[in-house]
């Protein structure tokens, strides 16, 4: 069975995931061996956050899922889950270069003990010193060839549909084996193989996307299937982690992508 042939299965296998255990994996990658469920409910404590292990209460989970302690939402929440089990795709990275798209502070807590320096970009917005704005993840044409050992993003393959001309450049900036992480919202995705298709425009509220100013941006829905084999035509080894937010027990999905050697 060929490299080509597996990923069509993986594909395939992914829906519906069953969403039985604290992960679900999907992909032919390294990830960490599977903790069973009393070795994952110990490490990560059921209704407990993640990142200031807060006991939610029911008073806590009926005012909303943000953490009332340290504000994190529940996709921020499965980031220290989902870093533990890129350990092995992670372990020759600590010194690399790492590129993150409007990484927040509470994300970039989780994720600095598994890189190196961060080059932190965006395209509207600006996120702490030395951000640089204006950068648009379909031309990433300021970077030279395999200058990152990783590429993360959240909630940024939501609002274009290009998907895979922004991954196509995200493999290019990589090094051989570097790893990609993303995660797209759950309401956004469908069990299918739908390419991405805009569905309305987003423009500036009181309370949201405030940078926007009078821009607009389109609303994208896209299939995972669609998405999972993107990631291998741009070039990466393609893998998907569900992962169980503890205090909800909602799953978010991650899909993460290990650059083929060049």
């Amino acid at each position: 069975m060929n490299n080509r042939t597996r990923i069509r299965q993986s594909a395939s296998a992914m829906l519906p995931l069953k969403l039985e255990k604290h992960v679900e994996f999907v992909g032919d990658i390294q990830w960490m061996p599977l903790l069973s469920e009393d070795e994952a409910n110990r490490k990560w404590l059921m209704r407990n956050c993640t990142l200031c292990e807060h006991e939610f209460s029911d008073e806590d989970l009926d005012d909303g899922p943000k953490c009332p302690s340290c504000n994190a939402m529940e996709r921020t929440r499965t980031m220290p889950i989902l870093m533990h089990y890129l350990q092995k795709m992670n372990q020759n990275w600590f010194e690399g270069e790492y590129l993150a798209f409007a990484l927040t502070n509470l994300e970039e807590k989780i994720i600095r003990p598994h890189y190196g320096e961060l080059c932190s970009v965006s395209l509207y917005g600006s996120y702490r010193a030395n951000h640089q704005l204006g950068m648009d993840i379909r031309d990433l044409s300021r970077f030279e060839d395999r200058r990152f050992c990783a590429t993360f993003s959240c909630l940024i393959f939501d609002y274009l549909t290009e998907h895979d001309k922004a991954l196509r450049e995200l493999n290019r900036v990589i090094k051989n084996e570097g790893v990609f992480i993303t995660h797209i919202a759950n309401y956004r995705l469908s069990d299918s193989d739908d390419e991405p298709v805009e569905t309305g425009r987003i423009s500036a509220g009181p309370d949201s996307f405030t940078y926007l100013g009078d821009d607009t941006i389109p609303s994208i829905n896209v299939g995972k299937e669609w998405f999972f084999r993107a990631l291998d035509r741009a070039g990466f080894t393609p893998g998907l982690i569900a992962i169980r937010d503890p205090p909800t027990e909602e799953y978010f999905l991650w899909f993460v992508g290990i650059k083929r050697a060049q």
